[in-house]
């Protein structure tokens, strides 16, 4: 992002985002799966009935990684300001559905409004690494750095 090389910076972004899918699958796999094992073998015999809860918090996993890396990336775009605000809009999100959906549903209730809001929170910090990609692109074509500022030129 420095030297404004915005296709290598473009493929590393579609790189990390397909890796943190592909690792978030397998998460999410593994919790499906496995939740049943797993719960009393960490927790003991007392937490079983946290497993469905573990089942669907394994599907956040994809959205949790890819809104890590996009994170990452909004900082080294220097676009922070529109990430904490993604941030901060998610976890509103994430109270106000807890507080509607916890007490119908209770913590499996609240485990898919964590799934829902990670999801949310992870579409707004991609779009705010493409918006600040877009905005980088446009003010090197209007105004390109001096030779001399560049790294490597």
């Amino acid at each position: 992002a420095a030297r404004g090389e915005w296709a290598g910076l473009g493929r590393a972004r579609t790189r990390l985002a397909l890796a943190a899918t592909g690792l978030g699958l397998m998460v999410t796999l593994v919790g499906l799966f496995a939740a049943d094992p797993i719960v009393p073998l960490v927790w003991g015999e007392r937490y079983r009935d946290a497993v469905p809860a573990l089942r669907v918090l394994a599907v956040a996993a994809a959205p949790v990684y890819l809104g890590v890396i996009a994170t990452f990336l909004a900082a080294a775009l220097h676009a922070e300001r529109a990430a904490v605000w993604v941030l901060a809009g998610a976890f509103v999100a994430n109270v106000a559905l807890n507080l509607l959906v916890i007490p119908r549903y209770g913590v499996v209730g609240a485990a898919w409004s964590t799934v829902a809001t990670e999801a949310l929170g992870a579409a707004g910090l991609l779009a705010v690494v493409q918006q600040a990609i877009r905005r980088a692109r446009l003010r090197l074509a209007v105004a390109p750095p001096a030779p001399e500022l560049v790294p490597n030129a």
